[in-house]
């Protein structure tokens, strides 16, 4: 595969950014038509490089000829346009895409377009596609920091228990960063509670009730990891309300072991997707 490692201005964020695009071997594929892409979401203490120094992302997606758009985002932001900070989810959303599809010979169909992630990118990932669910035919959600936790994978309790410290004091890293993370993104615990985007299974339903089709949807997570409650109640959540989906659960914890192996099986998915598609 061609890969770019890339720099450029965004004008929403006002500020540079990075950015890792891995393409498919053109000879190879010998392919006329635009690439299906996949974008491809980091967790909250990564950024753009992770997924290609921790696995073989580059080679996985070679097998079906895909793009792979890898974005970077501040800790904390969740992907979202943060209430006293950036709009990251307008970056992510409009400006990485038409960066991409600018340059480089990358489908704008919906069927070819497809979104992942893992922890708060796998929140991410579902946020995105629920969010604006005519863009994308399918999304992937591996660990993510879904159902009862925020999207940075804690707890409302972590932040309640947090919330009464001295904003001054930092001896406790951890504590600090819960609470001044979360207050940048949503505000206070009361403002996140209010705000129907960023709950998954509103979103959902608001997307039941207008009538729009949904993408198809993968969830992944280890038996062992601390996010294993969350994603089995949002399965447990879709499942009641009748929204079509692939669950897969088994032994691993919240670590590149368990991605590595997973990311290989969606993709081979959204293989089986497309090849349904075709027919």
């Amino acid at each position: 595969m061609a890969v770019i490692h890339g720099n450029f201005y965004s004008k929403t964020l006002e500020n540079g950014v990075q950015i890792e695009i891995a393409l498919p071997e053109p000879i190879r594929d010998g392919a006329k038509e635009p690439l299906p892409v996949l974008y491809l979401l980091h967790g909250n203490s990564d950024d753009a490089t992770v997924w290609q120094r921790r696995t073989s992302i580059e080679r996985y997606a070679d097998q079906y000829g895909m793009a792979v758009v890898m974005p970077g985002v501040q800790r904390g932001s969740a992907y979202t346009d943060q209430v006293n900070g950036e709009a990251w989810y307008t970056y992510i959303a409009q400006e990485v895409p038409d960066m991409a599809r600018r340059y480089l010979k990358i489908s704008q169909r919906r069927e070819d377009t497809f979104v992942a992630g893992l922890s708060m990118g796998g929140y991410g990932a579902m946020h995105w596609a629920l969010r604006e669910p005519q863009r994308f035919r399918a999304a992937i959600t591996l660990s993510g920091a879904v159902g009862s936790r925020i999207p940075t994978g804690y707890s409302l309790s972590d932040i309640k228990r947090t919330s009464g410290q001295d904003r001054q004091k930092r001896e406790n890293r951890e504590s600090y960063a819960i609470r001044t993370e979360f207050a940048m993104t949503y505000g206070s615990v009361e403002q996140y509670l209010q705000n129907d985007d960023a709950h998954l299974i509103r979103q959902v339903k608001a997307a039941l009730r207008e009538g729009k089709k949904l993408p198809d949807l993968y969830m992944a997570c280890g038996t062992e990891d601390f996010l294993y409650d969350a994603n089995a109640q949002l399965h447990e959540q879709l499942t009641a309300l009748g929204v079509a989906h692939t669950y897969r659960e088994g032994p691993g914890a919240h670590n590149w072991a368990f991605w590595d192996h997973w990311i290989q099986d969606a993709l081979a998915w959204i293989a089986r997707l497309r090849q349904a598609d075709a027919i």
